[in-house]
């Protein structure tokens, strides 16, 4: 069922839009009372990103096999990521997520997505799920399975807040070229930086890369990333030359 939703922003549901806010004047809370906010000139600013609702490469019209009939149509609406907020909040509220969310419920480490630990979240696309065979096949998400569904999600949570600031002063403190990331299983995903894009590159096992849908979203327990596909942790002994970080940054 196609939902309607008003084009209140140029170029939704793409990539990198960014909303600024600011509040000014005075707001009234349920208790009656009447709370200052701080003037336009104190720079009160809150940024929040617009997260996809489809692939940016695959127009409305080849997502849906169908003929657009109306300019201000999306399957699913858009969704802000405020960075004020900790990840649980705003991939809750996420459509694409929503499978990925599911899953992390039945594994038991939702709770963690509200924590005080710093993360960076791998979060595979729905679409992403539903093509893994792992989650295809349901009985994954039975409670006598719970530490295949572990393992299986185990890559999708690494320790630290690893945006590409992070990664790149971490790749120039340590004079290298790649990073093994702990995972919140004890594994490891490598990271290295594009040498073209400046991107980070993250490499699972087998050498099978991340697809990153757009850049990390900044929330206040670390970093978001969606991704395309799902890759798994390399062994627990990082390869020979890496340098291997564990902390949070």
């Amino acid at each position: 069922m196609v939902r309607i939703f008003l084009r209140r922003f140029t170029g939704l549901p793409g990539l990198g839009a960014v909303l600024l806010t600011a509040c000014s004047g005075t707001s009234h809370l349920s208790d009656g009372k009447v709370s200052p906010q701080p003037a336009l000139s104190q720079k009160s600013v809150v940024t929040t990103k617009i997260l996809p609702t489809t692939d940016p490469d695959v127009t409305f019209a080849q997502f849906h096999q169908e003929k657009i009939t109306s300019p201000i149509a999306y399957h699913t609406p858009p969704v802000s990521a405020f960075r004020d907020r900790p990840f649980k909040d705003t991939l809750s509220t996420s459509l694409e997520a929503a499978d990925y969310i599911f899953a992390l419920k039945k594994a038991g480490w939702f709770p963690l997505l509200g924590g005080d630990i710093s993360l960076t979240i791998l979060v595979p696309s729905n679409e992403a799920m539903e093509a893994d065979a792992r989650f295809a096949d349901q009985s994954i998400f039975q409670p006598e399975r719970k530490a295949a569904l572990r393992q299986a999600l185990g890559g999708t949570i690494l320790i630290g807040t690893w945006d590409k600031s992070h990664i790149m002063a971490a790749l120039k403190r340590h004079r290298a070229t790649t990073l093994a990331l702990r995972t919140i299983d004890h594994r490891f995903i490598n990271v290295s930086m594009d040498a073209q894009t400046l991107q980070p590159v993250f490499i699972g096992a087998g050498g099978k890369a991340l697809i990153l849908w757009g850049d990390a979203t900044e929330q206040t327990n670390g970093v978001f990333y969606i991704a395309k596909n799902l890759i798994d942790p390399v062994s627990p002994t990082p390869k020979a030359g890496r340098t291997m970080l564990q902390t949070a940054h």
